[in-house]
């Protein structure tokens, strides 16, 4: 039988701890003991004299006392170019950011401001012309004058530096990590502080990498995301390395660093803030095809993993066959998922399902491919 696409739109929009919105889709990524993220980037920031990187972090110091990195330029021989990082047992002070450059010999600004306390902090750096300047959470926290001369052939990383070892990956970053950005320009203290937790698009001028990190379905099975979206260069992919991408850690979490009065959306919103997947019936039917089982899967890890979530399933059709057919249709297929949902444990009275037939459709009907859009099952989270 001719299998119907059905695209299931699951709204994401929770925002459960303190911060700044900076996407609607509002996830971070989570790092623990040997995951790291390959960035393939050198091209872009080659030889650049002026360059501002900046991110979130949000971590414990007791799991980050061995120099843990947050973003490291190494050299392709594996030796140490420009990282920033956490602070480390010889760098006589326990819990700071740390930037070390070496322009011969190592170098370091070291910061003052507590940034290992399981809260956001907000770590921004300049460089013009060998003026290096450190922010955290939009204040000056440390500067120096050092030459950084980046090269193409150089090795960009995520959660990791690389050293001169026969294993040469080294100084994990433990904690979550949002929202990492470099732009061609150094940017100015107003700046950093004013911007730091505004929405971007990727088009931005002077945005050469953005990585906000807002894929798969927060702690749930993500074990089929293998890179990480550059938005500012799509082409330009990170590289998901030892990631067990399953459960709250070392996986696409909830940012903790957004903005928690921001109340989830009740509407359908753009593929721009939705999670799109996939799910199968039988034309003119209710029964769900075995390979849509993995994608209900994971709405059921999402919901184990924030218990007091309500859900609501709307069915959607397109317009052929009766009216009455397509809203009754519509309706069961809201209910079969339901019921799949509390067959894999998930407690009834925190489902509710609505069909709207033929109704509410967001594409024309005159074309096959409008149609499609218009087949359709929608999540909406109705209480956090």
């Amino acid at each position: 039988m001719k299998k119907k696409i059905i695209n299931l739109i699951l709204i994401l929009m929770l925002c459960l701890q303190q911060g700044l919105i900076a996407q609607n889709t509002n996830n971070a990524l989570h790092f623990k003991s040997n995951d790291y993220v390959e960035l393939n980037i050198a091209k872009d920031v080659n030889s650049l004299t002026e360059f501002t990187v900046e991110f979130w972090v949000n971590f414990d110091a007791e799991e980050n006392t061995d120099y843990n990195t947050f973003y490291a330029v190494n050299t392709l021989d594996y030796g140490n170019r420009f990282l920033i990082r956490c602070a480390g047992s010889q760098d006589g002070i326990k819990d700071a950011a740390i930037v070390l450059i070496n322009d011969g010999s190592n170098q370091y600004i070291i910061g003052t401001t507590t940034i290992g306390d399981n809260k956001c902090h907000h770590i921004a750096f300049t460089y013009s012309n060998e003026v290096c300047s450190l922010y955290v959470d939009g204040q000056l926290d440390g500067f120096g004058n050092y030459r950084i001369d980046l090269q193409e052939s150089d090795l960009h990383s995520l959660g990791q530096e690389y050293d001169r070892t026969p294993n040469p990956t080294s100084a994990f970053y433990n904690g979550k990590l949002d929202d990492f950005r470099i732009w061609n320009t150094a940017k100015s203290k107003t700046e950093i502080d004013t911007d730091k937790g505004i929405e971007l698009i990727g088009n931005e001028a002077n945005l050469i990498t953005y990585f906000n990190f807002n894929q798969g379905i927060p702690s749930a099975k993500n074990t089929d995301i293998k890179n990480i979206i550059n938005k500012a260069q799509p082409s330009q992919e990170g590289i998901l390395v030892n990631f067990s991408l399953k459960g709250s850690a070392s996986n696409f979490i909830i940012s903790s660093c957004f903005n928690s009065s921001v109340e989830p959306d009740k509407n359908v919103f753009s593929l721009d803030t939705t999670n799109i997947l996939n799910i199968q019936f039988d034309t003119s039917s209710d029964h769900l095809l075995s390979e849509s089982l993995q994608e209900i899967e994971k709405i059921n890890d999402f919901m184990n993993q924030y218990p007091s979530i309500h859900i609501e399933v709307h069915g959607h059709t397109d317009n052929q066959g009766s009216s009455e057919f397509n809203k009754d249709l519509s309706q069961r297929r809201a209910n079969v998922v339901k019921q799949k949902l509390i067959k894999l444990g998930i407690n009834e009275s925190r489902i509710h399902t609505k069909g709207f037939g033929d109704t509410l459709p967001v594409a024309t009907n005159d074309t096959s491919q409008g149609r499609q859009k218009n087949r359709r099952t929608e999540f909406i989270i109705i209480k956090k």
